[in-house]
């Protein structure tokens, strides 16, 4: 009589999943997409692959789905749009600021990974990053303009180097946290992340005016 194989209960299926995403996290922050293997996943969440591939279809699919998982909240344009229609896009843009921050700061793994591909330029990598962020990056640009023509924003603020400067900054600041920890504590100053993140979005998001009337 031939065998059928089971199919995963609902439960278990459920609880792979987040076993998979978990291990895909570790080994592309590790390694990268480029760099990371099935095999290497499927080990270190002590799974056969062949789920991996049941699931996701391939490597590509993990990834996407590592990055849905973790982009969920900072990536989600009908957020921001709310936000945006409730209090006017330089606050929407605050928002973002922060969501990002907070997103990268609490999950460093995932920080990595982003930095990972970044550095590497793996164009399979970042690929999926922009068609998972590919919606809020185009809400970021719909909010500068709305903020130069209303005038929350200065003229000169530019949408693409906005993009480049908050997610350089971010993972700047989480993958030198530690020695960044260290100076604070040996020249006794004390900086919170608030604080940091504060600045950020003074030195993006100040207009003229309000430079000259913190300054004053």
């Amino acid at each position: 009589m031939a065998r059928h194989r089971k199919t995963p209960r609902p439960r278990d299926a459920s609880a792979t999943r987040e076993v998979l995403l978990d291990a895909a996290t570790m080994v592309f922050a590790e390694q990268g997409f480029a760099g990371a293997r099935v095999d290497e996943i499927a080990a270190r969440a002590g799974v056969n692959k062949a789920l991996i591939y049941a699931y996701y279809g391939d490597k590509t699919g993990i990834y996407r789905a590592v990055l849905g998982a973790h982009l969920h909240e900072f990536a989600d344009p009908a957020f921001s749009k709310a936000v945006a229609a409730e209090v006017g896009p330089r606050r929407a843009l605050e928002d973002i600021v922060r969501r990002f921050f907070r997103l990268v700061i609490k999950d460093r793994p995932f920080a990595r990974l982003l930095a990972w591909d970044l550095l590497s330029n793996g164009k399979s990598g970042r690929g999926i990053i922009l068609e998972s962020s590919g919606p809020l990056l185009d809400l970021i640009s719909d909010l500068v303009d709305r903020g130069r023509a209303t005038g929350e924003l200065r003229p000169s603020t530019d949408a693409e180097l906005f993009r480049s400067a908050l997610f350089s900054m971010g993972l700047g600041y989480v993958l030198q946290h530690s020695v960044m920890t260290l100076a604070r504590e040996q020249s006794g100053e004390h900086r919170t992340d608030e604080q940091f993140v504060e600045y950020v979005c003074r030195m993006l998001l100040d207009s003229e005016s309000e430079r000259e009337r913190r300054t004053a």
